[in-house]
């Protein structure tokens, strides 16, 4: 077998068993050249779902909702989308909505349930996405981006999703506020905003908030003005991680299952300040880490990044044999580990629960 032909395997196999271990939201970017330009979308009511108003197919039903895609929409004199007033099942996709600085939003729903905003772009914009007195509605895997914000829940905005979105580089990047509860903030890449990552205030109480990218955001990486929050499974690193003033919940019992930095248990979240040790090696800090804030809040049970793979490279020649371990670990958590293996042919791969053996020949 040509040397090229076994490295690209063993490099897929390598690949293949990290990018399986470790976080990954990749939310593509709508092209507006695929798309077709559109006036802005205003529906009050859910008589407002016609073809008129940009829906392309659908009637409304929970198993055929109404479908609004395939748009370029200039929100320069108006919110890109607004819908008010409505309980039709609706699904917004594959739209691209820009140009609302300083005055409109991208997408604006009042008064609304039953709405999904999927693979949507949504930049330039005041707010990318502001729901008011909307309940059970799903925000995934938008493009939220170059906003004076990007996501705002206000005006008891309760039992909403919002899922696998990438939200970067806007002003604040996710806001709940005005008892706004029980939303579920999990998957989400918040990264390298100007001022909060998530913040909730003004009675907005028992949000989950899991599972979530939290980097490089300017004012802190999370602030906490509401209580009885359950925030777990987060990734922080962030000048500021965390400011909480009152009193909300960093951890759950340490429970068997993968975590967002490859460790074997779920529990509290990944602080990138935390200094605590691991002895045990399972992958949960010695001791906890104390958040700032008035509220004296704790994670009991801090993240600390235990190696993703390991591999033992076995050299045997002239009747000696050499062993080499090496332990992966993704500390900067952006999916990728280079490992040079140029100057060997393989021979073998054997795949064990968290290793991979890789055996070279004698020579």
């Amino acid at each position: 077998m040509e040397k090229k032909a076994i490295r690209r395997i063993v490099l897929a196999l390598l690949l293949t068993s990290i990018l399986t271990l470790v976080f990954n939201t990749q939310v593509k970017l709508v092209k507006a050249s695929a798309l077709t330009p559109h006036s802005p979308i205003l529906i009050n009511g859910d008589s407002g779902f016609v073809p008129a108003n940009g829906v392309t197919g659908g009637s409304g039903t929970a198993s055929d909702s109404y479908i609004i895609e395939g748009w370029d929409i200039d929100a320069s004199t108006a919110h890109g989308i607004d819908i008010q007033n409505t309980r039709a099942h609706f699904i917004i996709r594959n739209v691209a909505i820009s140009g609302g600085i300083p005055n409109y939003r991208g997408i604006r729903l009042y008064d609304v349930e039953n709405g999904a905003i999927m693979k949507t772009t949504m930049t330039e914009n005041y707010w990318g996405v502001r729901f008011e007195s909307s309940n059970y509605n799903n925000i995934s895997e938008n493009f939220i981006a170059g906003n004076t914000a990007g996501i705002l829940l206000c005006g008891s905005s309760s039992n909403n999703l919002i899922s696998g979105n990438q939200v970067v580089g806007n002003g604040y990047a996710l806001r709940l506020t005005g008892s706004s509860d029980y939303n579920i903030i999990s998957g989400n890449n918040i990264t390298g905003n100007t001022e909060y990552g998530i913040g909730a205030d003004d009675w907005s109480n028992y949000n989950i908030i899991s599972g979530n990218l939290i980097t490089g955001n300017g004012g802190a990486g999370i602030g906490l003005g509401a209580s009885s929050n359950l925030v777990y499974n987060n990734y922080f690193s962030n000048p500021v991680n965390a400011i909480v003033d009152w009193s909300n919940d960093f951890n759950i019992t340490k429970t068997p299952g993968r975590n967002i930095v490859g460790g074997p248990y779920l529990g509290g979240n990944y602080w990138s300040d935390y200094t605590g040790a691991d002895a045990d090696g399972d992958g949960i800090g010695d001791t906890p880490y104390y958040i700032s804030g008035g509220a004296g809040t704790i994670d009991n049970l801090p993240l600390v990044p235990v190696p993703i793979l390991t591999i033992t490279i076995t050299n045997t020649k002239n009747g000696k044999t050499e062993t080499i371990t090496l332990e992966l670990i993704d500390e900067d958590h952006d999916g990728f580990i280079t490992l040079d293996i140029s100057n060997r042919i393989l021979s073998a791969v054997r795949r064990t629960h968290d290793t991979t053996t890789f055996d070279f020949p004698e020579t």
